[in-house]
């Protein structure tokens, strides 16, 4: 049960859009972050979770955007891990202004989302890391996640957006054995615990908005 201590969040309505770190249909028996912080605040959860997805992804988070309800408090974003896995665009420069582009591709859902939610308490998660053994550091186009965490904390501050970066600190040792049996024992999907364990660092972001 939450409460004797009120959250800012307590009583809000908390729009989530995201892959399938967020989504509860994947892995269902799992406890997902966002389910820690509903018990914690007593905030209502509005989850657009969809696993496989991301910003240039089918399904892309711009067309999601176009379904998700005006009437919200709070939205953020949590998405990028399979943009860079898939590699179905290529990572491109900051200040793309294409699609063609994952840069070009994010500001224009960051505009897009400013555009629905100009009033509304806005923030975007940065993808955790992630270890495969036989995926390695690169994506078929050569590129690192590092530098899709780069690409979404230097567009999302150019919007002027909140980034929490829980690439670099989330406190997640991808490549520690005992860390990943843990908590993210497939290497890149957090189980119930590791949820629980990181879901605070998520909670304190969003409530400093």
């Amino acid at each position: 049960m939450f409460r004797k201590h009120r959250y800012n969040l307590t009583g809000k309505k908390w729009l989530i859009i995201g892959d399938s770190i967020t989504d509860q249909k994947h892995s269902p028996q799992t406890k997902k972050y966002h389910d820690y912080i509903k018990e914690r605040t007593g905030c209502t959860v509005i989850n657009y979770g969809l696993s496989g997805t991301g910003y240039t992804t089918e399904e892309t988070f711009l067309e999601r955007l176009m379904r998700t309800p005006l009437d919200v408090d709070y939205v953020t974003v949590f998405g990028g891990t399979n943009d860079f896995r898939l590699g179905k665009k290529p990572l491109g420069e900051f200040g793309d202004a294409t699609n063609d582009t994952f840069y070009g591709a994010l500001d224009i859902f960051l505009q897009a989302l400013i555009q629905k939610y100009p009033t509304k308490q806005l923030s975007v998660i940065t993808p955790l890391p992630r270890w495969r053994e036989n995926e390695g550091e690169f994506n078929s186009r050569g590129e690192t996640l590092d530098q899709y965490v780069e690409a979404i904390k230097e567009t999302a501050a150019l919007c002027g957006i909140p980034v929490k970066d829980m690439y670099r600190e989330g406190g997640i040792y991808v490549k520690n054995p005992d860390f990943l049996s843990n908590f993210m024992p497939d290497g890149l999907h957090p189980n119930s615990k590791g949820h629980q364990y990181f879901h605070q660092k998520i909670l304190s972001f969003i409530e400093s908005l």
